[in-house]
């Protein structure tokens, strides 16, 4: 065809045009000064001082809006070119004339190579130039004539050597559908061998008129505003696009490359919806559902599928008439029996679409990049930090999830809660909800209850546990967080809560193995507390607490929502790392004003337990050589010291985590020991503040001198028989320690037990 009107101008003298070119576009040639757009005047006034280019002609379009400049560019041309690229190339660029718009490249050579990274377009030639992967509107104010002619001989030249697309690239679409979406639930075809059929229905987003949703499978054609086939093709080279399919017909024939004859497969599908009932009218719509595989290099294996989406406008009578199903006598429709009528697919419109699937779990730990869970999972609290941590999790594609809450979504809990309002529902149902809509295909479960409430679905409960094989606790509430260490049920827990100023975050995490469990972690917290003096501060309270309602509890923390978001995060990725692990952990995580934060691991000690006098003494390592260390450093003399720990009451249970050494005014010999007072109030006191009450006093540890067992001397029972009397004014059992070289003895005497 050419381009007649071409004026001939080479870089090199001499040599002829020999490409045959396709028309130039635009209505017709102008001058430079009556171009329309801006950048295509740069363009053109620039191009005559450009080595490589040369411009051949202006132009305007239909639009007289719309320029044109036609080029011709020298490419830089390896020895032996893996594409059909030629030395000299002829373009046209086309300007239009909103500035957000990019300009676009049309290849004018005849047989231009079919190659990747071109634009997908209405007709398949011009062929349009990819030259840039980011939109425009979000680049433009980078553009310069030079630059961008610099831009396509390179795009050209890369092509030419066959290394446009790198390596590491995601592979290029067999065909871009452009803008309008088909979202099907995730999991849809699964199971659905190609060429199967789907009767489905379908709906579309309010004040969208683009995107279609499929609601659900149905098996009665009858009760489906949509009919569809799965069609799967055979692999083929990425980045082969050719022209979007307008028709039934257009679409054969670009599917035909694939290995499928799709107005068969229609055909075949028109007839199994009719045969079983379907309806016909315009309610229902034809869908081809295609999946096609890409490989990187031809012949090589499947790396990736475009799943794509066409739909026909016409409606069932005229489609069955147009596939040659049925036959139109007047205004009556009927059905061919024997040979099939005429077909003509050309008559068939169709509008692709992309085929987006809802988020599923394992999509949602891609997108992650982290690594998914599909286990098992109880979440008790979705309060503040619990609802923000359960969504972090949930769209991370970790855990199957059933939650554990009491309370309902009250109008203050909106100020730093994940629910979007919600005000009066029940927050594990509400949650749930939530939960469905970003993962539609996984179901959330939820129980409305609490732990340690007899009234709740008890049973219920412990199913859950019973099935997890993990509990999160973000009850923030001790009773809670030690009834699941009780629980011999289940999987390992983990416990996230905050500091009362919202500052620090702190998780416990049991071992894999639950030999370490969440109360004895709880004491070994406190301990760190007393004994790190960069966690001064950890649990004091930054102000009283806000009244919402008139009702005596009706008080909230006063806790920016800043900080809640931020500990949320660190908090989801730290119980996927750790529930990853089998280790038991301790971690503190500080935030400074800056919003800083450090990061604090607290050591593990083995527990110790131990039965007496029908409590049971929870201790560990730790204190023992602490006080074998304060026995040392006083022999030959006897020493001693106060206890720490915390009692529970109703399980008789007695937690021994820390002590102090003797006091300045204790009296000290080889075999006895008085111990003295000196600063021991305000020592008691400064532990009841730096654990807000977590750790109090429990008892006495005193030594034995090397020679002597830690078996208890006739004054040890005297002495434990004081300590009892003392204790029993507060319903406490009198606990004494007794450390010698070679052994220790645990001592108990209660007027309760």
């Amino acid at each position: 065809m050419g381009l007649p009107s071409l004026a001939v101008l080479r870089r090199v003298p001499g040599q002829p045009m020999s490409d045959k070119l396709l028309p130039a576009p635009g209505k017709r040639k102008v001058a430079l000064s009556k171009l329309a757009t801006s950048k295509a005047r740069d363009l053109a006034q620039a191009l005559s001082a450009l080595p490589y280019v040369c411009l051949l002609e202006c132009r305007t379009g239909d639009d007289p809006k719309v320029d044109y400049l036609i080029v011709e560019l020298e490419v830089e041309l390896p020895q032996y070119p893996v594409k059909d690229i030629h030395k000299f190339e002829v373009c046209a660029i086309a300007f239009p004339s909103a500035p957000d718009s990019a300009p676009d490249i049309l290849a004018l050579r005849e047989d231009f190579p079919q190659v990747s990274h071109l634009n997908l377009r209405e007709q398949e030639f011009p062929k349009s130039l990819c030259v840039y992967e980011d939109a425009f509107a979000e680049t433009g104010f980078k553009w310069s004539p030079v630059r961008f002619i610099e831009d396509v001989r390179t795009w050209l030249a890369r092509t030419a050597r066959g290394d446009l697309h790198q390596p590491g690239q995601p592979l290029e679409p067999l065909m871009e559908t452009g803008a309008p979406e088909l979202i099907v639930p995730s999991g849809l075809l699964k199971g659905v061998k190609p060429g199967e059929y789907l009767f489905l229905t379908h709906g579309m987003f309010a004040g969208n008129t683009n995107t279609i949703i499929i609601l659900e499978r149905v098996t009665s054609p009858a009760s489906a505003s949509m009919f569809a086939v799965y069609l799967v093709g055979n692999v083929q080279t990425h980045g082969l696009i050719r022209k979007k399919p307008s028709s039934l017909a257009d679409l054969q024939d670009f599917l035909k490359i694939a290995g499928i004859d799709v107005v068969a497969a229609c055909q075949e599908a028109m007839r199994q919806y009719l045969d079983l009932g379907g309806r016909t009218g315009e309610r229902t719509i034809m869908t081809v559902l295609v999946d096609l595989p890409k490989a990187r290099h031809e012949g090589g294996p499947e790396e990736w599928r475009d799943r794509l989406a066409f739909i026909t406008h016409e409606v069932v009578d005229e489609l069955s008439t147009l596939l040659g199903i049925s036959a139109k006598h007047g205004k009556t429709v009927g059905r061919l029996i024997g040979a099939a009528g005429s077909v003509d697919p050309a008559k068939i419109s169709v509008v692709p679409f992309r085929r987006l699937e809802t988020l599923s779990a394992e999509m949602a730990a891609q997108f992650n990049g982290t690594p998914g869970s599909a286990s098992p999972m109880l979440f008790v609290g979705v309060g503040a930090l619990g609802s923000q941590v359960f969504v972090n999790l949930l769209r991370a594609g970790f855990g199957r999830w059933t939650l554990l809450d009491r309370d309902l979504q009250l109008p203050h809990n909106a100020a730093r809660h994940a629910l979007p309002g919600l005000i009066g529902e029940f927050k594990a149902m509400a949650m749930a909800n939530l939960a469905k809509a970003i993962l539609p295909g996984d179901q959330t479960e939820f129980i409305v209850g609490d732990l340690l409430d007899s009234r709740s679905d008890q049973n219920a409960i412990d199913a859950a546990i019973k099935k997890s094989e993990a509990v999160v606790d973000c009850s923030a509430t001790v009773a809670v967080a030690r009834k699941l260490a009780r629980n011999n049920e289940g999987g390992r827990r983990v416990s996230i809560f905050l500091s009362p100023s919202g500052r620090d975050l702190v998780l416990l995490g049991e071992s894999k193995d639950r030999k370490i469990r969440l109360d004895q972690l709880e004491m070994m917290y406190y301990r760190a507390l007393l004994r790190d003096k960069s966690l001064v501060g950890h649990l004091y309270r930054t102000g009283a607490p806000l009244r919402y309602a008139n009702a005596c509890r009706d008080r909230s923390v006063i806790l920016p929502q800043d900080l809640v978001a931020m500990h949320s995060g660190i908090a989801s990725s730290a119980v996927k790392k750790f529930l990853a692990g089998e280790d038991p952990k301790i971690s503190i995580w500080r935030s400074d004003d800056n919003l800083n934060v450090g990061h604090f691991e607290i050591p593990i000690s083995s527990p110790m337990v131990s039965t007496n006098s029908g409590w049971r003494i929870v201790t560990d390592d730790f204190l023992f050589l602490q006080l074998r260390e304060w026995r040392a450093t006083r022999l030959p003399n006897e020493t001693g010291g106060i206890l720490f720990g915390s009692f529970d009451m109703e399980q008789k249970i007695i937690y021994v985590v820390d002590g102090l050494p003797s006091p300045s005014n204790s009296t000290e010999w080889p075999t006895v020991y008085i111990r003295g007072t000196a600063g021991l109030s305000k020592s008691r006191v400064e532990v009841d503040s730096i654990t807000q009450g977590g750790l109090e006093y429990v008892g006495e540890w005193h030594s034995h001198p090397d020679g002597y067992s830690a078996a208890p001397s006739k004054d040890d029972k005297a002495a434990l028989a004081t300590l009892s009397k003392v204790m029993a004014e507060d319903a406490r059992p009198a606990v004494m320690f007794i450390i010698a070289k070679k052994d220790s003895r645990i001592l108990i005497s209660s007027s309760t037990s």
